[in-house]
């Protein structure tokens, strides 16, 4: 009998790669969101719109299905991507897709959350995630908390800067992380299915400093002479809440940014992919400057 993995997420770039992995191993797929015309973009075999209130939800979980969320607010520090805390929207959304999943007597709850998410939980951001991780382990249901330490995609929201020739890096520039690549953090999450429940440290092959970071960004936007600039802290947090004037949300996740780059960020290898081939090939589908800040389709 073909299972079926409950996708919500689905149009950011972990729940894509999530379906396209899933596929090939022969789950059936269903993509859950708002927008019908981004869901269908996303190659599930099945789209369902919900709002993510319980009463849309209802009937979208079926008795043994693998409920997969990378629901939350957008990680940009753009104040044009929403105002909410990350509170506001993380908790309320899995919340309701946790509770519906539970009745609806689902075989295993997976929830992207982060590295040192507990540690870090005085800070807004990482508090958010962790809070629907108390949830989900309270649940009774079989579950997997995936705990990348970063993302690939997440650098996407700075591509801007790279191509203009210069990348910001804020805290300290030596400090270390082993960022992933979402196609690896999504085989992590299949590989875990039959597995007990568990929590899983997700990092990439590659040690990097953030000021390599930045000279891999440079590079695969075309700038190898760019500029590294490091921002002093209290630097950083000013823009952060002048930013927050504008959007919470927004303040938090640069505040947030800084938190991370003030220590090393590495956990042990999970994921095979390069920083620099991810971005060779992103670099050739990106619209520029501006363009691809926002949205994981680029």
């Amino acid at each position: 009998m073909t299972r079926t993995i409950i996708i919500a997420g689905a149009t950011g770039s972990v729940g894509r790669a999530l379906i396209k992995l899933a596929r090939g191993r022969g789950y059936r797929t269903v993509a859950l969101g708002r927008n019908r015309a981004r869901l269908e973009t996303c190659g599930a075999d099945e789209v369902r719109v919900t709002d993510f209130t319980p009463g849309s939800l209802m009937g979208a979980i079926q008795a043994g299905d693998i409920v997969f969320s990378a629901l939350g607010a957008s990680c940009s520090p753009s104040p044009f991507m929403g105002w909410k805390t990350y509170r506001m929207v993380d908790v309320p959304l899995n919340t309701a897709l946790l509770n519906v999943a539970t009745k609806a007597g689902a075989a295993r709850f997976m929830y992207v959350s982060l590295a040192f998410g507990r540690e870090l939980r005085r800070h807004a951001f990482a508090d958010a995630h962790e809070t629907v991780v108390d949830r989900v382990v309270a649940s009774g249901l079989p579950y997997t908390i995936l705990r990348p330490t970063g993302i690939f995609s997440t650098f996407r929201r700075l591509w801007g800067f790279a191509k203009l020739g210069v990348f910001p890096v804020p805290g300290k520039p030596d400090v270390k992380s082993n960022p992933i690549h979402e196609e690896d953090i999504a085989a992590a999450a299949l590989d875990s299915i039959d597995q007990p429940s568990t929590e899983l440290d997700l990092g990439g092959p590659e040690v990097f400093t953030r000021r390599e970071m930045a000279q891999v960004m440079l590079r695969t936007a075309g700038r190898p002479r760019g500029i590294a600039l490091w921002l002093p802290g209290w630097f950083h947090l000013l823009c952060a809440n002048l930013l927050w004037l504008a959007s919470p949300r927004a303040g938090q996740m640069l505040k947030f940014y800084l938190v991370i780059s003030v220590f090393d960020n590495v956990v042990p290898t999970a994921g095979k992919q390069r920083l620099e081939d991810y971005y060779q090939q992103k670099a050739r589908q990106s619209p520029g400057i501006i363009g691809g800040m926002h949205r994981s389709a680029w």
